[in-house]
């Protein structure tokens, strides 16, 4: 919202010198060339656009949720154990190879609860798999599985291997294109959404 404000106002004032093309305040505009270097551009531009005049005191200054954090830089040590176990409830999260994540809830050592989604689950809650059947099944009334069962293999080190692939793609990259076309925009968009959710409602479960 603040770098909005900035550049809306930055326009109106570009605007209120469009006309003024031999102003010695604008940068270039009497035939000065344009400082090298990054300081040396950005005061520059700070004297076209003074942003005092503008209602701004600083160019940097940051949104007050950004300014809150900062010169924070907490570690594992500010917190004590009795604090950790008293106030937060701790999580560990870790990648795994047939889950999309494991997380492990709490600090006991013998018993602690354990949360995963597996890629299974993932491709369910998506719609993914529900999508690739039905684009399987459109595929089949087609020729375009038999186009894609066909396509020589494009990871090769020889020239004339490589040709052939380029040659078969280029040859029915029309077909291809009218099947992949823009009405499978709104599957597209739709898979899109299912994988926000997806991972909107992993992130609120897993913790």
């Amino acid at each position: 919202m603040y770098k909005a404000k900035i550049l809306q106002k930055i326009k109106s004032v570009a605007e209120a010198h469009k006309n003024k093309a031999n102003d010695e305040s604008f940068v270039g505009s009497s035939g000065k060339k344009l400082a090298k270097g990054y300081t040396a551009q950005l005061e520059q531009f700070r004297k076209v656009f003074d942003f005092k005049k503008l209602g701004f005191r600083s160019l940097n200054k940051k949104p007050k949720e950004d300014a809150i954090i900062d010169h924070h830089n907490l570690t594992l040590e500010d917190f004590s154990y009795e604090e950790i176990t008293a106030n937060y409830r701790s999580a560990f999260v870790d990648p795994g190879r047939k889950a999309v994540f494991t997380a492990a809830i709490g600090l006991e050592t013998e018993r602690h609860e354990i949360r995963r989604c597996s890629t299974k689950e993932y491709y369910h809650m998506t719609g993914s798999t529900r999508i690739n059947t039905e684009l399987e099944r459109k595929k089949a009334n087609c020729t375009i599985k038999d186009i894609e069962s066909n396509i020589p293999s494009c990871k090769t080190g020889s020239p004339e291997h490589y040709k052939i692939y380029t040659t078969y793609i280029l040859q029915l990259l029309g077909t291809l294109f009218s099947f992949y076309g823009s009405d499978m925009g709104e599957t597209r968009f739709r898979l899109y959404q299912g994988q926000q959710a997806c991972c909107r409602y992993n992130v609120e479960h897993a913790c």
